[in-house]
């Protein structure tokens, strides 16, 4: 384009044209976008340029760009309603002789519609650039482009809606209530104002359009699916209280609002939902699956207390999926434990349930061989819950194959490769408690000669310990004494039986334990004294190092008691049986 022409049109100098030809050849050249003096001078908004050029050239007027872009569609998307207005005027004379369908403005209707390479129309573009008055000029021009599409599938009024231009929504909605509100995917306008959170466009969607909220999307998630995945509990009881038909209306996968406010934890939504509409717990998605299945499929612990405690969900608890799971065959699939616990600890749930494949909860969850406190805690909850096909593999396991063993089959017993793997794990324990014991002996034989208040340096008494006389100091030789002679004790048991091989030393093992858990508590109690003998005079300090060793041997017991693996029980298992119940079952660990 020559310079000077295109500087004029940019600039808007419009005397440029002054004494120029209409058919001058200058007047047709393009920029290197295929643009012309009109496409210039609308985006820069230069209205008195435009209107000299149109007169001078009218052939320029409906000429496209590279994008395929008229100079109308590029005064839209600038939002010049002056060049809007006067091209929407000359296209209506100039093109007074072609009629539409309807018989009238066709050739104003056909200049309005065109589109550019995105499908995008004038309306669109204003629509987009949040143009309101282009928009109000261009809609009472042609209502019919409202119902108009782009490439991707959007209407103007869901773009407006999609872009948050709550102004021009609602002038859309107000001058056609049944214009297209489609967008891509199938969304539509009232996604948009849902997710955007544009208020007042949804009262007034809801109200001119109340069918829109049962309008699905590609995924088949009207809007109240997506107001209970985003907890939009004010979203819920508008929709609802204008279509509570909504409610029952499923996704793809059969899945209801409510199923969807369960598995995201949104109790709020939950209770409006059921509030509404009671018999909606009836729902199940395409695996048979209740609200239920799907708050401990997504692990939200706060969603199934929810359920649970509602009497008229009581039939939730228990129901079976089409592969016969319930929510505690779920959870333990899943290994969500803190939704174990609370389904175990509910009386109402059966933990001896079986799916269709003869398993209980349990024994699923064996099947995963998890180890650590919190399987030990599930093993303990679901305790002796086996199912009939967990029986029949224990027995063809440990039974059968014992039974009907041939003798080629019958290998010396230190070849079975497990025998050679407890061998190894024994033999690693051996070395820690050796181990151990040695630390213990040397720390405390130590101590012996290292009395604290030190010795007497000259007298009758003198090598003497200075403190013999005081309580706390006797304590400390008792202890540290014990502590000594069991440790000793349990590197003799170790260190003395090793001539006699592995099996003879393994024999030991658990005496060995037993006098290291002497030694260990001795050590503590004599740190303990010593401290209490040398801070005598400031009974907090002194008390500190008691209170500390206290709350060492207290957490080490409370340990063994909830363990609930624990082996050795001392005569004390009702009792530890009690204190396991009341920890767990009450859900305080």
């Amino acid at each position: 384009m020559d310079p000077d022409l295109y500087r004029a049109a940019r600039s808007g100098d419009a005397s440029f044209l002054e004494g120029m030809d209409g058919s001058s050849t200058l007047l047709s050249q393009v920029t290197p976008k295929q643009s012309t003096i009109l496409h210039v001078a609308a985006e820069f908004g230069r209205a008195d340029f435009f209107r000299a050029a149109t007169r001078l050239c009218p052939s320029l007027f409906d000429r496209t760009n590279s994008k395929q872009e008229t100079p109308l569609q590029v005064a839209a998307k600038v939002g010049c309603s002056q060049l809007v207005d006067f091209a929407v005027d000359h296209a209506r004379r100039a093109y007074a002789d072609l009629e539409s369908q309807d018989g009238r403005d066709g050739g104003l209707k056909k200049l309005l519609r065109m589109v550019n390479l995105e499908g995008d129309n004038a309306l669109h573009l204003a629509v987009r650039n949040g143009h309101c008055f282009v928009v109000k000029s261009l809609v009472e021009a042609d209502a019919g482009l409202l119902d108009c599409v782009n490439c991707a599938g959007e209407s103007p009024f869901y773009i407006a809606t999609a872009k948050e231009h709550s102004k021009i929504a609602k002038l859309i909605l107000r001058h056609s209530e049944s214009c297209l509100s489609k967008g891509p995917n199938g969304m539509t306008a009232l996604h948009a104002a849902l997710y955007y959170q544009l208020n007042g466009i949804m009262k007034k969607i809801v109200k001119e359009r109340a069918d829109m909220i049962q309008e699905g999307d590609a995924l088949g998630w009207t809007p109240l699916h997506y107001a209970a995945h985003f907890g939009n509990v004010h979203a819920i009881k508008l929709f609802l209280e204008y279509k509570s038909s909504a409610a029952y209306i499923p996704g793809k996968d059969e899945e209801s609002a409510l199923h969807i406010a369960a598995f995201g934890g949104r109790t709020s939504v939950m209770e409006e939902v059921l509030r509404y509409c009671p018999d909606t717990c009836d729902l199940l998605d395409n695996k048979g699956r209740t609200a239920l299945h799907a708050a401990v499929l997504g692990g939200q612990e706060k969603a199934v207390r929810f359920i649970l405690g509602l009497p008229n969900l009581v039939g939730l608890v228990n129901e079976a999926d089409e592969d016969g799971n319930t929510p505690l065959h779920l959870a333990a699939m899943y290994k969500k434990y803190s939704i174990i616990a609370i389904l175990a600890r509910d009386s109402r749930v059966n933990i001896k349930a079986t799916n269709k494949k003869n398993l209980t909860a349990l024994g699923i969850y064996r099947k995963y061989q998890e180890s650590g406190f919190a399987a030990a805690k599930v093993y303990f909850m679901l305790k002796e819950t086996y199912g009939v096909q967990d029986m029949q593999a224990w027995v063809d396991t440990n039974v059968k194959k014992m039974l009907n063993r041939g003798p080629d089959e019958i290998v010396p017993t230190e070849n079975f490769s497990h025998r050679e793997t407890s061998s190894h794990q024994k033999g690693n324990m051996l070395e820690i408690h050796l181990l151990v014991a040695m630390l213990i002996a040397t720390v405390t034989f130590a101590a012996a000669f290292t009395m604290p208040g030190g010795y007497h340096n000259n007298g009758p008494d003198e090598g003497m310990a200075s403190l013999t006389s005081n309580l706390a100091f006797k304590a400390f030789v008792i202890f540290d004494t014990m502590a000594f002679c069991c440790s000793v004790a349990a590197v003799y048991l170790q260190f003395g039986t090793s001539g006699g091989g592995y099996y003879e030393r393994a024999r030991f093992i658990k005496a060995a334990m037993v006098f290291i858990f002497i030694a260990i508590l001795g050590m503590v109690l004599a740190f303990a004294s010593a401290m209490y003998v040398v801070l005598a005079k400031s009974i907090g300090l002194g008390l500190t190092a008691y209170l500390t060793a206290g709350c060492f041997i207290g957490t080490f017991f409370l340990r063994w008691f909830v363990d609930p693996l624990g082996k050795p029980d001392l005569g004390l298992r009702p009792l530890k049986k009690y204190l396991r119940n009341l920890l767990f079952r009450y859900g305080i660990i």
